[in-house]
């Protein structure tokens, strides 16, 4: 569906795999386990490849998995691990408490807007 497949966009940002910054929107989302083998299409098994890692993962013995924390860990043919950090955001402060960051403006310092 359009929204998981937005939000998945959104959650990833970028390919999954390490070292690749195509972003998420120009990427194909993937079934980490395949859906022919039990795998569910929901968020926690979707995530976003660029078309060059999507064909690595399927044509080759890479393997993928994604870890507790949200990072995704790729395991090469040969054995190695590759860990790619989970994205993260920036804080939203907009509708912090002015004790956590936002102060409040002087009222009687702010002009009115003109009419």
């Amino acid at each position: 569906p359009t929204d998981l497949a937005e939000h998945v966009i959104a959650r990833d940002q970028t390919c999954r795999f390490p070292h690749c910054n195509r972003t998420a929107r120009h990427c194909e989302i993937d079934h980490r386990i395949a859906w022919s083998d039990g795998g569910h299409t929901n968020e926690s098994n979707l995530h976003a490849l660029c078309a060059r890692h999507h064909h690595l993962k399927h044509e080759t013995a890479w393997q993928v998995q994604r870890l507790p924390n949200g990072d995704t860990s790729w395991t090469s043919p040969s054995g190695h691990r590759y860990t790619k950090p989970a994205a993260t955001y920036p804080v939203d402060r907009t509708n912090a408490a002015p004790s956590e960051g936002r102060s409040e403006p002087d009222i009687g310092s702010v002009d009115p807007p003109p009419f």
